[in-house]
C-alpha cells in the first residue's frame, strides 16, 4: 500500500519523527467480511414494490405532470392514523413503513400543499376533516415553503441545499441541508426503528431547484445523490426527490417504457447511486399518429380501452432500479378534480392491456408474426349504427344477469321477447345497408355486420376486452357508457 511503503521508506532513512495519526480504510471494521454466512434478506420497504424503506428515489417526469401530487399521496398514506387507515397504497402496494414526514418545497407555497394534503386526507382517505383521526394525520407532515417564509423567519440567503466549495472546487451540502438533517436526526433519536413517531420520509421538490447547479454537471449530480442517499440510508429515512424530464425526451411510440430512466434530466439518469428512480409520464393518447410504417394509426394504442373519463391518467413505472423486489408493474392513475383529492387508481381497468405496440397488435390480431408486417385494416362507410346499439345494448344485459358475453350468446338472444321488434328491423336491408347478419365467416373472415363482428369493433374502440371467445366490460357498471368509473350508481 502506498501508506505503508512511505512509511517503510522514511524509517530506512532514519526518520524516527512520529508519523501522525490517519484512521486508514483498513483499520476501520467496516468491510471486512462477516464470521458467518448470513441469509440474504429482502429489500426493506416503505411501499412495497415502489418505494424503499430508506435511501433516495427521484420521481420524474415533465412538467405539470403532478410528480410532487404523487409524492403529498403517497405520505399522507405513511401519515394516516386510526382504524380506517388503508393497508395498500393504490391497488395492492401494501403499506410497510407509517409515520411522519417533512415537505421541504423551492416551488410550491405552503396554502397549495396544505390543500393538497386535505383534500387527500378527506376524499381518498375517506375521513371527516373534523375527526380526531384526520387532524391527527394532517399534523403528522411538516411543511417547509421557503416561497411563504419571510426572509427573517427563514433565516438563510438562498433555499438551496448545495453549494459550490470554491477551495475545493466541489459541490457540497450547505447549511441549510445540514440543519435539515440535524432537525429530523433530533426528532427521530430516541425512537425506536419502527415507532410511528418517527419521522420516515423527506419529499424534496425540486432537485433542480434545490441542487443549486445545472443538471448537466455531472459532478454535481453525483455530489448530491451519493450525500442525500448516504444521508437517508444511515439515518433510517426515505427521500423522494422530485425531480424532471429532458425537455426533449418523448417516449419511443413502440415500447413507451424502453429507456425510461434516459428521460431523466442530467447525470442522475446514468448513476446509479440512488435506490430506483419513478417515471411519471401520460400514455400515448389517441389521435397521436406516427408517420412511417411502424406504428402507422396506432401511436395512441397506450391507452386502447381508456374509458373517456380516465383521459386525464397518468402512468408509473419503476423506470431504473438497483434493488431487489421493485415492481414491473405499470400504474394508471387518474387525477381526481382540482380540490377533490389525489387520484383514482384504474390500473385494474388497464392491466390486460399491452404494454409493447407489437404486443398490442399480436392481441389484436392485426401483427403477422411470420412476416413481421403490420396488417391494414379497411374501414367501412356503412351506417350501423342501430345494429350495434342493439348488439351492445344484449351484451349489457348479459353482463347483469351475470352470464357470459360471446358472439352466439348476443344472436341468440337478440330475438328474446324485448328486443324482437327491433331486431326484425336490423335483419332488414342486407350488409350494404348497415343490417345485421348471423355470425359466420364468409371467405374465411368474420362477416362485417354479425354480432361477432360488431362485438370485436366494440373492443377495438375499448368497450369490451377479449377474454378468449369472450367480452367483458372495460367498466365495473356495463350500464354506463359515458366513460365515468364503473362505481354504483348514486356515488
Amino acid at each position: 500500500m502506498g501508506l505503508e511503503r512511505r512509511a517503510r521508506e522514511a524509517s530506512r532513512k532514519g526518520n524516527d519523527e512520529p508519523q501522525p495519526a490517519r484512521a486508514r480504510f483498513f483499520d476501520r471494521k467496516v468491510g471486512f467480511p462477516s464470521s458467518a454466512y448470513a441469509d440474504p434478506q429482502p429489500e426493506p420497504m416503505a411501499i412495497a414494490g415502489w418505494f424503499p424503506r430508506r435511501g433516495m428515489i427521484p420521481v420524474f417526469g415533465k412538467a405539470g405532470i403532478m410528480k410532487t401530487f404523487v409524492a403529498v399521496d403517497v405520505i399522507t398514506h405513511q401519515a394516516a392514523v386510526g382504524p380506517l387507515r388503508p393497508d395498500v397504497w393504490h391497488g395492492k402496494a401494501a403499506i410497510l413503513r407509517r409515520g411522519r414526514s417533512v415537505i421541504y418545497s423551492v416551488e410550491d407555497t405552503y396554502e397549495r400543499l396544505d390543500k393538497r394534503i386535505w383534500a387527500t386526507i378527506v376524499n381518498d382517505l375517506g375521513l371527516d376533516p373534523y375527526s380526531p383521526e384526520a387532524i391527527e394525520t394532517r399534523s403528522r407532515i411538516v411543511i417547509i415553503a421557503p416561497m411563504s417564509i419571510s426572509p427573517a423567519d427563514f433565516g438563510h440567503a438562498t433555499p438551496q441545499l448545495f453549494d459550490f466549495q470554491r477551495e475545493s472546487g466541489k459541490w457540497v451540502p450547505n447549511c441549510n441541508a445540514t440543519d435539515l438533517f440535524a432537525d429530523i436526526d433530533a426528532w427521530n433519536a430516541d425512537l425506536a426503528p419502527n415507532d410511528e413517531d418517527r419521522i420516515v420520509t423527506l419529499v424534496l421538490d425540486s432537485i433542480t431547484t434545490t441542487a443549486g447547479f445545472d443538471l448537466t454537471d455531472n459532478q454535481g449530480a453525483t455530489a448530491y445523490s451519493w450525500a442525500f442517499n448516504a444521508r437517508a440510508t444511515q439515518g433510517d429515512f426515505m427521500i423522494i426527490a422530485i425531480a424532471h424530464s429532458v425537455k426533449s425526451a418523448t417516449p419511443d411510440k413502440d415500447d413507451p417504457e424502453k429507456g425510461a430512466s434516459d428521460r431523466l434530466a442530467g447525470g442522475f439518469a446514468w448513476g446509479a447511486y440512488t435506490r430506483a428512480s419513478i417515471e411519471v409520464r401520460v400514455p400515448l393518447k389517441r389521435g397521436v399518429t406516427r408517420k412511417g410504417s411502424k406504428a402507422e394509426e396506432d401511436a395512441w394504442w397506450e391507452s386502447f380501452g381508456l374509458a373517456d373519463g380516465h383521459a386525464d391518467a397518468i402512468v408509473l413505472t419503476v423506470a431504473k432500479t438497483n434493488l431487489d423486489g421493485m415492481s414491473k408493474e405499470k400504474l394508471w392513475l387518474d387525477p381526481r378534480p382540482n380540490g377533490k383529492g389525489a387520484f383514482r387508481d384504474v390500473t385494474e381497468k388497464m392491466k390486460d392491456f399491452p404494454r409493447r405496440l407489437v404486443d398490442f397488435l399480436s392481441w389484436n390480431g392485426r401483427y403477422d408474426e411470420a412476416t413481421g408486417e403490420i396488417k391494414k385494416s379497411k374501414g367501412s362507410t356503412v351506417d350501423r349504427g342501430a345494429a350495434r346499439e342493439l348488439v351492445l345494448e344484449v351484451a349489457r344485459w348479459l353482463a347483469t344477469q351475470g352470464k357470459d358475453i360471446t358472439a352466439n350468446a348476443v344472436q341468440t338472444h337478440q330475438s328474446d321477447t324485448m328486443w324482437a321488434k327491433r331486431h326484425a328491423t336490423v335483419m332488414i336491408g342486407g350488409t350494404a345497408k348497415g343490417a345485421l347478419i348471423n355470425n359466420g365467416t364468409r371467405g374465411g373472415v368474420e362477416g362485417e355486420g354479425s354480432s361477432k363482428w360488431h362485438l370485436s369493433a366494440l373492443a377495438d374502440q375499448g368497450v369490451f376486452i377479449r377474454k378468449g371467445f369472450k367480452f367483458e366490460f372495460t367498466t365495473g357498471d356495463p350500464w354506463q357508457d359515458d366513460g365515468s368509473t364503473g362505481m354504483e350508481k348514486g356515488q
